[in-house]
């Protein structure tokens, strides 16, 4: 059998994802980084979805989330098109604002990248 010398191979760091919703917390371990935050939602799901979502581009408004992220951490900005998103559906600031991230906040899950470990917190009735 072969022997493979992975010391120069950059694996992704993982990343933990705690997920609260009405019925119950999750922590789910071995999120990639980088991993769109609906698509990890989406893959370590067992069981019923736990995110509602449609396009997967930001357009729909579906995968509202509240994401907290740890203390330190600077939450990526918001996108344009999902300030825009959130202000339609008159969950955020409007396009002239400054797309400051509040470390406490909605997002759209398929707009955000996983780089640490978060708390997501999911709405679903």
């Amino acid at each position: 059998m072969p022997v493979h010398d992975l010391s120069n191979v950059d694996f992704p760091s993982m990343h933990k994802l705690k997920v609260v919703t009405k019925a119950e917390v999750t922590i789910y371990d071995a999120i990639p980084d980088g991993a769109r935050l609906v698509d990890a939602l989406r893959h370590a799901q067992v069981g019923p979805p736990l995110l509602a979502w449609r396009c997967g581009q930001g357009t729909c408004g579906a995968c509202v989330v509240r994401v907290q992220f740890p203390n330190g951490i600077e939450p990526p900005p918001l996108t344009r098109m999902e300030r825009n998103v959130l202000a339609r559906h008159g969950l955020g600031e409007t396009e002239e604002s400054d797309g400051v991230a509040d470390p406490d906040r909605l997002r759209l899950a398929c707009h955000v990248r996983v780089s640490c470990d978060l708390v997501v917190y999911i709405k679903n009735d």
